[in-house]
C-alpha cells in the first residue's frame, strides 16, 4: 500500500490534533485536581441515633452512682463485713428458674 504525500499530511494533522486535546484534558485534570477544595465535614443525626446518644449519656450518669456502690461492696468483701441479701437472692433464684 502506498500513502500519498497528501495522505500522510492528513494522518499527521489527526494525530496532532488528538495529541493536543488529549494535553488539553490532561491539563484540565492536575489543574481541577491541584485546586485546594475548602473542607466540608458535616454531621446530621438521626432520630434514632439522638435516642441512642440520650440513653448512653444518662447510662453514664449513673455510672458515678454504680461506681461507688460497687467501691463501697469491694470494702465490705475486703474487710469481710458484706452480708449476703439471703431473702434477696432466695428469690430472685427462684424467679430465674434455676432452682
Amino acid at each position: 500500500m502506498k500513502i500519498s504525500h497528501s495522505e500522510n499530511n492528513s494522518l499527521s494533522r489527526i494525530y496532532q490534533n488528538q495529541s493536543v486535546r488529549e494535553s488539553e484534558v490532561a491539563s484540565r485534570r492536575s489543574k481541577s485536581e491541584s485546586a485546594p477544595t475548602p473542607p466540608t465535614d458535616s454531621l446530621d443525626l438521626s432520630s434514632t441515633a439522638k435516642l441512642l446518644q440520650l440513653a448512653k449519656k444518662t447510662i453514664d450518669d449513673r455510672s458515678g452512682t454504680s461506681a461507688q456502690r460497687v467501691q463501697q461492696l469491694k470494702e465490705q468483701v475486703q474487710l469481710g463485713t458484706y452480708r449476703v441479701p439471703e431473702a434477696e437472692l432466695a428469690n430472685k433464684l427462684l424467679l430465674s428458674g434455676h432452682v
